[in-house]
Parts: C-alpha cells; sequence; structure tokens
C-alpha cells in the first residue's frame, strides 16, 4: 500500500510534466503572436513561462528531498540556475523589461 509520502512524491512528479505542457503552450502561442502588436499579451505569456520555470524549480526541490536526494538551496538563497529537459529558446523580438539571461 503506498504511503502519503509515495503518493506526494508521484504527484509532485506528475505536476512538474504537466506544468512543462503548460510551459510549451504559453511559448508557442507567445511564438505565434510575436509580429502582432499585442506587448502585453506577449510579456504576460513569457511571464507565465518563466513563474511556471520558478514553480517547478520548486516542486523539483520537492522532489529531491521525498526521494531521499541532495535538496538545492531555495532561488532566493541561491543563484537562478536551472536545466529543462526540453528544448526552447529564449529569443524574441518584442521588448519587455526583464532578462531572459540564465
Amino acid at each position: 500500500m503506498a504511503t502519503d509520502r509515495d503518493k506526494i512524491a508521484m504527484l509532485v512528479r506528475h505536476w512538474v510534466e504537466h506544468n512543462e505542457g503548460h510551459r510549451g503552450s504559453y511559448l508557442e502561442w507567445r511564438d505565434k503572436l510575436s509580429d502582432q502588436d499585442l506587448p502585453v499579451t506577449l510579456a504576460a505569456l513569457q511571464e507565465v513561462a518563466d513563474l511556471t520555470d520558478r514553480a517547478n524549480e520548486a516542486l523539483r526541490r520537492a522532489a529531491a528531498e521525498l526521494a531521499g536526494g541532495e535538496v538545492t538551496a531555495a532561488p532566493e538563497q541561491a543563484a537562478h540556475t536551472h536545466e529543462h529537459t526540453h528544448p526552447h529558446t529564449h529569443e524574441h523580438t518584442h521588448e519587455h523589461e526583464h532578462s531572459h539571461e540564465h
């Protein structure tokens, strides 16, 4: 019988995968609309994709702890670094106030 710890570990992995699917959709639509004069929409789609990255970083820390692995510091305690298991680019033609450098 699965314990609550087993269940949440499975849920956390599912949430990360689910979030990655949404993140890809946000960036796909940002790219599709990049030639239109929709700066607020384009910035919002990028912002939500970036927030999804941050959410997944937190979930991956939880997954590491649940698996008994080494847990890295939260972003506010360490430099902002992360890896992705999917290809993507941060290059786009619209302007906004934040950086995409990692």
